[in-house]
């Protein structure tokens, strides 16, 4: 699993959905599974051992989106109700933010 520390987190059942389309996917020869909403990729992404190996033996000079773009067959994209519009939280008071803006409303 592999995610950048600036996106808020997955709620449970999106993440417990990623994992069982990941052993699917897996099964049907794919390297990969991310999230997607409303035509936007997000984080986590589950890789496979495959695709680790290449982001690893990449140049210095590579980034994970050319490898990912390069064996877009291989990545499946799985529909969650989760905003993933919120990546970018670089400072405590835009995470407390997030934290305070996800939490259930009180009755």
């Amino acid at each position: 699993m592999i995610t950048p520390v600036d996106c808020p987190p997955l709620a449970p059942s999106s993440l417990a959905l990623l994992c069982a389309s990941f052993q699917g996917a897996l099964v049907r020869d794919l390297w990969a599974v991310a999230p997607e909403n409303k035509g936007r990729h997000g984080h986590p992404l589950l890789a496979s051992h495959e695709l680790i190996r290449l982001f690893l033996d990449a140049p210095v000079t590579g980034n994970a989106r050319d490898i990912l773009r390069a064996h877009a067959d291989r990545i499946e994209y799985v529909a969650v109700p989760d905003d993933l519009s919120r990546a970018g939280m670089n400072t405590p008071e835009e995470y407390a933010s997030y934290a305070e803006d996800s939490q259930p409303a009180q009755d």
